[in-house]
């Protein structure tokens, strides 16, 4: 118990900051989490241009315990010596354009920042959104309940009520979601892109008649369904909320699987002619056809075939911008699948949209597991080097056993809540996905990166619109590595990276 003091010279040039000064480990992880409350709370860095010419700012996190550890530094000539990896950068090669990064406001992320004190609150909120975050401009917000609730429900109770005379947004809207989106519009910089998602409309519009079954939407209900999206924005319209984009499901395809949750299934087809015929049209009607389209929102077995029976309709395409994918079945289906689907449609942005840990794992929360930290890092290089645009974390906030879920779906977050302490913790899967969410901006454009070297140090790299050059290297290896980053304009610089650390490399 009590703080762990890490103040390391870890790069070329002078340490400025260690990170946070409240941190534990309980040995069930194999990192440290640090711990906010009332009276503290750890920021992340910002990092601003300087006069001084030829300089470069690195913040790292490691396994040991550095979290926005920050180092500055300058570039030199080039290099001789011995490196692990050497590093060529090309910024007059750009690819994708980034959209951003973020979490979801989900019931149980709101009842478990509601379960903290006002001034507790506000520093969770600010730990993702205000100044000292780490700069989220993306929320998915479930449409009606997802199983990160605590009871299945809808905004159409009443059975056979076609026409929805009976439409009412759920207590868990009133109480849990619309006051912290409200809160966060107030202290955020970043004009923040809301995302909604259902996860199943009630059992009596649906073929199976109950919310987990092997079901679909029944025919004489697809105008009901469609009025339903409309009427749920207009409500939150009321509220002073508007959604950037929608996805017409949450994993369309998960009730032909033994995965118990409340969904709804949707055939490729039927679900264009469900959004060309029925969605599409009355959207427009009510003037609400500026929110963006985005199919999929399913593992990667949907690409690009799935989506392909959609978007291969002249008419569908018009009206669809992107298509959302999940993570978790990731390392059994080929990251080639991101590629196909670019080249099919390569005016489409791929965006991910769920991911999160412990699914798999016996131990859903575990309190400063770096090997975490490093799946997500992971996955954000691998899929961002394959066409993805942006990256969304699953719930924002869990409490100790992962959860509410009312299907006991428990499962880990970056931050961990613990109410009878009215306290919080950040674990390393925050800083993790921080190094990109801080300092990757809207508006970036991939770079190219060339790497050489015995030692396979993951990297990618982005063009800022504040013309920054943004690198991010990760080393997983239990032991301490030395690359050689070189720019054509600004030189080279020697950068010595920790066993299992992350490093965003920042300059101008």
């Amino acid at each position: 118990m009590g703080p762990v003091a890490v103040l390391v010279t870890l790069l070329a040039g002078t340490s400025f900051a260690s990170g946070c000064q409240e941190s534990e480990s309980t040995g069930k992880g194999d990192s440290y989490y640090c711990i906010c409350n009332s009276t503290y709370c750890d920021e992340a860095p910002s990092v601003v241009q300087t006069q001084e010419k030829l300089t470069y700012t690195v913040v790292s996190s490691s396994k040991d315990g550095l979290r926005f550890h920050v180092s500055n530094g300058k570039f030199g000539h080039k290099s001789g010596g011995i490196f692990s990896t050497k590093i060529k950068i090309d910024t007059t090669k750009t690819y994708q354009t980034i959209i951003g990064f973020g979490g979801s406001m989900t019931d149980s992320s709101g009842i478990n920042i509601k379960s903290l004190s006002e001034p507790v609150q506000k520093k969770l909120l600010g730990a993702y959104f205000g100044n000292g975050s780490i700069e989220y401009n993306m929320i998915r917000v479930p449409m009606g309940s997802s199983d990160f609730s605590p009871r299945p429900y809808s905004y159409a109770e009443t059975e056979n009520d076609i026409f929805l005379e009976k439409f009412a947004l759920a207590d868990e809207d009133i109480k849990y979601k619309i006051p912290y989106l409200q809160k966060i519009s107030n202290i955020t910089n970043q004009q923040v892109k809301l995302i909604a998602s259902p996860w199943s409309p009630n059992p009596w519009m649906k073929t199976a008649g109950n919310w987990t079954g092997k079901g679909i939407l029944r025919r004489e209900y697809w105008q009901t369904w469609a009025n339903y999206f409309v009427k749920f924005f207009q409500e939150y319209i009321k509220k002073d909320i508007k959604f950037w984009a929608l996805t017409p499901q949450n994993e369309p395809q998960i009730v032909f699987t033994p995965i118990v949750m409340q969904s709804m299934g949707w055939d490729a087809v039927d679900q264009r002619k469900w959004l060309t015929e029925f969605l599409a049209p009355i959207m427009k009607k009510a003037d609400l056809d500026y929110i963006k389209i985005i199919i999929g929102d399913g593992q990667r077995h949907l690409l690009p075939d799935w989506v392909n029976k959609i978007l291969i309709d002249k008419k569908a395409n018009k009206l669809v911008s992107g298509i959302a994918v999940h993570w978790y079945l990731d390392k059994v289906l080929s990251i080639n699948r991101l590629d196909k689907t670019h080249k099919l449609y390569p005016n489409k942005f791929i965006l991910y949209t769920e991911s999160c840990s412990g699914v798999m794992e016996s131990q859903k929360v575990k309190l400063g597991s770096w090997s975490r930290a490093e799946d997500y890092a992971n996955s954000i290089i691998d899929t961002f080097n394959h066409w993805v645009t942006g990256w969304i974390d699953w719930n924002m906030a869990l409490d100790l056993k992962g959860g509410p879920n009312w299907l006991k779906n428990y499962m880990d977050a970056p931050i961990i809540v613990n109410a009878s302490a009215d306290s919080f913790y950040k674990q390393p899967t925050y800083y993790a996905i921080g190094h990109f969410s801080k300092f990757i901006t809207p508006g970036s454009k991939r770079i190219s990166t060339t790497r050489k070297g015995l030692a396979n140090i993951k990297t990618i790299g982005f063009l800022r619109p504040d013309n920054a050059t943004v690198l991010i290297l990760l080393n997983q290896y239990t032991l301490e590595k030395t690359v050689s980053v070189e720019d054509p304009v600004k030189g080279s610089v020697k950068l010595t990276l920790p066993p299992k650390s992350i490093h965003s490399v920042i300059y101008w």
